[in-house]
């Protein structure tokens, strides 16, 4: 049997979750979304410029998504005691439950595709990647 490029996978599997994020379009959420508020609950308060860059969105981008968060009530801003000027982001109880549903749907939607021994293979095998590129990002 001939093996599919890994490339065209993945493209597929972008459409995939493309699509498992447009089922959320009652919200403000996106996949940004959803890794501004994962970064937040799992690193606690972050500075706009910092979360900007852990995101690789620009500055600007970044104020439009958190209005947006903010807004739901899945983030709110406290002053920066390090910076008068700059506030930090916070992520809120609500936001923490919506993370937690949206990973609890997340696993819903891979469940319908693969068997517990097969996630948990391709969860090793994205974790390399994922781990190679946090090491690249290091040595920049």
């Amino acid at each position: 049997m001939e093996r599919t490029n890994l490339g065209r996978l993945f493209f597929r599997i972008d459409h995939l979750l493309l699509s498992w994020a447009a089922s959320h379009a009652d919200t403000p959420f996106s996949i940004t979304a959803f890794f501004a508020l994962d970064h937040l609950a799992t690193h606690g308060p972050t500075s706009m410029k910092t979360l900007a860059a852990a995101l690789d969105i620009t500055p600007a981008s970044l104020t439009a998504l958190s209005s947006k968060l903010e807004k739901a009530g899945w983030i709110e801003r406290q002053p920066n005691p390090y910076d008068r000027r700059g506030a930090l982001l916070v992520c809120t109880p609500a936001g923490s439950k919506k993370l937690s549903s949206d990973y609890h749907s997340m696993q819903s939607f891979f469940d319908s595709y693969l068997e517990k021994q097969e996630q948990w293979a391709l969860s090793d095998i994205l974790q390399v990647i994922v781990d190679h590129e946090n090491q690249q990002k290091h040595l920049e």
